[in-house]
């Protein structure tokens, strides 16, 4: 017990590095998600569109900057749009297919770092929603979500952080 005590508080989550020189853009997806709900974790699950969980991500931010943060439903090198339904992928004989994607309208995208808050309006013509905002260098929990237009709660299933070059 008395070693217990001592090793629990350096129990932690592992953070992921964002604005490191040698790595300034991140990709986050739901599998790097802290939630007792239950995450995606496969395809067909991102394309039901009825996995919501409630949850946040470890961070640790390396440098003080702005950051843009990239919130995608879909996988980036999809390039679907934020509201598409994407094409059923038929089977074949050596590969699984794919059911159609479910359309959802997402009307809003929030992006929580701490005590910072971002939201903006998503355009349903682009297959990302962008937020920026300036973060101190520190540990944080990191929430990117979208709002439907019926008001629930959509995880960005795959969210990129990205530093910003400061101007001169």
């Amino acid at each position: 017990e008395t070693w217990w005590a001592d090793m629990k508080k350096d129990v932690k989550y592992a953070e992921i590095p964002i604005g490191d020189s040698n790595a300034k853009r991140v990709m986050i997806t739901a599998h790097d998600m802290h939630s007792p709900d239950k995450l995606p974790w496969n395809q067909v699950q991102i394309r039901k569109g009825e996995s919501m969980p409630n949850g946040y991500y470890s961070i640790r931010v390396v440098e003080d900057g702005s950051y843009s943060f990239k919130l995608y439903r879909y996988p980036p090198e999809s390039n679907l749009l934020l509201d598409a339904s994407a094409e059923e992928i038929v089977g074949t004989t050596f590969r699984d297919g794919l059911q159609k994607g479910k359309k959802i309208i997402l009307a809003k995208t929030e992006v929580e770092v701490g005590d910072l808050k971002l939201s903006g309006n998503v355009e349903q013509n682009q297959s990302f929603a962008l937020l920026e905002g300036n973060l101190k260098k520190g540990s944080y929990r990191l929430k990117s979500n979208f709002i439907t237009a019926n008001g629930n709660l959509l995880p960005s299933y795959y969210t990129q952080i990205e530093k910003l070059e400061a101007s001169e």
